[in-house]
């Protein structure tokens, strides 16, 4: 799924090295970059004090990024402030260990209902057991927020665009949690308390 995005937009994906997605290893390696993630970035406060062109410039590469998803038979499925880093002074994608095909969707062999169950971060996930890209795309547009007066217009268009793809590339796990695994998981959590 990397080596697809990457080969479709250098700029805004990371050259995949190489990968595992069978037997008992499963991971993705690409070349190191040296960067920062969206959420530190916020955590330090350097978000905030981020100059206005600078982070339309995040904004115009998140736009990016949206574009290619759509345009790909890829669902990432762990959008994030996280999983977006800056490098240099662009935004790109990273960590695609999780992703799947949209057109033929099946599931990674390392994914079981209690792991499905908490993927992707519940603020930017799209629903328990489903995941919309363009979903948590709008989440992480508006966690960057509009820079200033003068970017509003462009905000707007962008943020309009990435809402009205909401729904068209939903995948819905066919892995959910049974009632019993529902039960235990509830007894659990009492017993550590």
């Amino acid at each position: 799924m990397g080596q697809k995005l990457w080969n479709a937009d250098h700029k805004h994906f990371l050259e995949p090295l190489y990968y595992c997605d069978q037997g008992k290893f499963f991971f993705f390696a690409n070349k190191i970059m040296y960067g920062d993630s969206l959420q530190r970035m916020s955590d330090s406060g350097w978000l905030k004090k981020m100059p206005n062109e600078s982070k339309m410039s995040l904004i115009r590469d998140l736009y990016q990024i949206f574009t290619a998803l759509k345009n790909s038979d890829i669902v990432h499925r762990d959008i994030r402030p996280a999983n977006l880093a800056v490098f240099g002074d662009t935004l790109v994608l990273i960590d695609f260990q999780l992703a799947v095909s949209k057109f033929n969707y099946v599931e990674l062999e390392s994914m079981n209902a209690r792991r499905l169950r908490g993927l992707g971060s519940r603020k930017f996930r799209y629903k328990k057991w489903q995941w919309d890209d363009s979903y948590s795309l709008l989440k992480c547009l508006s966690f960057i927020g509009c820079p200033s007066s003068q970017y509003r217009k462009e905000y707007q268009e962008i943020y309009k665009e990435i809402k009205s793809y909401i729904g068209h590339d939903t995948i819905k796990s066919y892995i959910r949690e049974g009632p019993f695994q529902r039960l235990l998981r509830h007894l659990t959590k009492k017993h550590k308390r």
